[in-house]
């Protein structure tokens, strides 16, 4: 078993304990150790999107897509991950009254990952920025008062 191996392991063992942060330490110590290893950039991306670093998910899914674009997995990852990025950004700007903007960033998220029910512009709450949920576990309503 290569370093690599013995690290990807040690992510799934933290995930499992749900340690996120001493998981995607695990698995960058994966990669660097096989920097051309695409599923380990995959389950550092999976594991980022989980935790909220979506910047950082995106980052890795595109790398692991890059390295193996055979892979419709990861190819359908980059854009579940490109997804939470424009469904975060929309909740944001709905959140600060740009209700327009963030439908059409939600419509977009909607595309990219069909199955994520907080990008549906359909299901989203026009607020005003003084009615905003700031957990951000909610999605948007089209609730027009």
């Amino acid at each position: 078993m290569s370093q690599g191996e013995r690290f990807l392991k040690s992510g799934f063992a933290y995930l499992y304990i749900n340690d996120f942060d001493k998981a995607l330490d695990s698995f960058r110590r994966a990669i660097d150790c096989e920097p051309a290893n695409a599923h380990y950039y995959f389950h550092a991306s999976f594991t980022a999107l989980r935790s909220q670093r979506r910047v950082w998910a995106l980052h890795w899914a595109v790398t692991a897509q890059s390295l193996a674009p055979e892979d419709a997995l990861f190819a359908e990852h980059v854009n579940v991950a490109r997804a939470s990025i424009l469904e975060r950004t929309g909740q944001v700007l709905a959140q600060s009254g740009h209700v327009e903007l963030a439908e059409a960033l939600l419509g977009q998220a909607a595309q990219l990952d069909p199955l994520h029910q907080h990008a549906d512009p359909f299901q989203t709450v026009r607020q005003g920025p003084g009615n905003a949920n700031d957990s951000g576990s909610h999605p948007v309503s089209n609730n027009t008062s």
